[in-house]
């Protein structure tokens, strides 16, 4: 991202912020723990594939009810990957 390339590559601090919990939840485990929320992903894939469209919308809802905490933080990538347009709670799946 824009962002992501002002920070690594210029040196720029970037501060940001969202609506949406789960978006920024993502983000700070991205910053703060790489290789643990990598960890989580490949493992949330491993429980889950093939991800299917009733595996989507149970990670859906348990997005909608789930703590912020890591585990949250892969769902969400999951399910944003998985969602028409990048839409991760009102979005369709897209197979």
């Amino acid at each position: 991202s824009f962002e992501i390339y002002c920070a690594t590559v210029l040196g720029i601090d970037v501060h940001a912020s969202d609506a949406d919990p789960r978006l920024i939840n993502f983000w700070t485990h991205l910053q703060d723990h790489p290789q643990a929320l990598i960890d989580a992903i490949w493992e949330l894939y491993r429980q889950r594939h093939p991800l299917d469209k009733e595996k989507f919308r149970q990670m859906q809802d348990e997005l909608r009810t789930g703590s912020m905490d890591l585990q949250c933080a892969a769902m969400y990538f999951c399910v944003n990957r998985a969602s028409r347009a990048g839409t991760t709670l009102s979005g369709g799946f897209q197979g």
